[in-house]
């Protein structure tokens, strides 16, 4: 597929690893998610250099968490970065401080993290019948949720050299989120914040490297996104083959490139420049 549709690379995501912070075993999760690491190694990254692998991170035992990060930038091929599960059975959220020293493993070892939408446990959409339902809200409402309680509890000023890149929900998300953050950390219940963050929350997001979001190249309001955070940070995800079939890539992308408008500049940065720059890549 890359050679068919004229890619330099492609950072290998998983399927059932999304579903890595169900696990309640702390010794089983820790011993799964360092075999699923092993294994993509071995399977795939060690043998095309075109292909990347993003590790897993064993969340829910974090001593082990940033033991595996230091691993995996330091031992494995061609590990660029690590993917965060967005639910975990836990009932925490990044933003709580059980969390930090995964991240400060990866700032310290320059390793960009992921968060990937994915199982939608407890998260009030149990009741639904229909799936497509279920698929429609599932990836980007725990995105939303992770990067409430991330901004609002200050990781970013903690952490200010991480990236964290938010998959799996499109990207015209994120104008709405700098708003509904922005207005209630200036509301009365925003006291609290104003006190504490040392920028307001759409700061977080329009400024710097933390913050990257992965992009549907059918998303029609994309511009929208653009302005509010600029080209820089937004990330082509192709999803293949877990969803898309070949003519799906075949399509969509060249009619991407062929859009009017949006610049050049632009659909270089987000098929090709920033993810070069995001993962680290030379």
């Amino acid at each position: 597929m890359l050679d068919i549709i004229g890619a330099d690379g492609t950072v290998l995501y998983p399927t059932a690893g999304l579903a890595a912070g169900l696990i309640s075993d702390p010794k089983w999760v820790v011993e799964t998610i360092k075999a699923y690491n092993n294994w993509l190694e071995d399977r795939y990254t060690s043998k095309d250099e075109r292909l990347y692998g993003a590790g897993i991170v064993p969340v829910q035992v974090p001593e082990e968490a940033a033991k595996e990060i230091e691993r995996c930038a330091n031992e494995r091929v061609r590990f660029p970065a690590m993917m965060l599960p967005s639910q975990t059975y836990l009932g925490k959220t990044c933003g709580d401080e059980f969390f930090w020293p995964i991240f400060e493993a990866a700032e310290k070892n320059n390793m960009p993290l992921a968060i990937h939408g994915g199982p939608s446990r407890g998260m009030g959409f149990n009741h639904f019948r229909e799936f497509v339902k279920v698929h429609t809200l599932e990836h980007p409402f725990p995105l939303m949720m992770q990067l409430t309680d991330i901004v609002f509890s200050g990781m970013w000023d903690a952490f200010p050299k991480l990236k964290i890149a938010f998959l799996e929900g499109g990207a015209t998300w994120v104008p709405f989120m700098m708003d509904r953050m922005d207005y209630e950390y200036e509301s009365v219940f925003g006291a609290a914040s104003r006190a504490k963050l040392k920028k307001r929350p759409s700061d977080y997001l329009r400024e710097g490297d933390n913050f990257w979001v992965a992009v549907e190249l059918g998303e029609r309001n994309l511009k929208y996104t653009i302005d509010a955070i600029g080209p820089d940070r937004i990330l082509y995800a192709s999803d293949y083959p877990h969803e898309p079939t070949e003519e799906d890539l075949t399509t969509e992308l060249p009619e991407f490139l062929e859009n009017n408008e949006f610049s050049n500049e632009i659909k270089c940065k987000l098929v090709h420049d920033n993810m070069i720059s995001f993962y680290n890549l030379n």
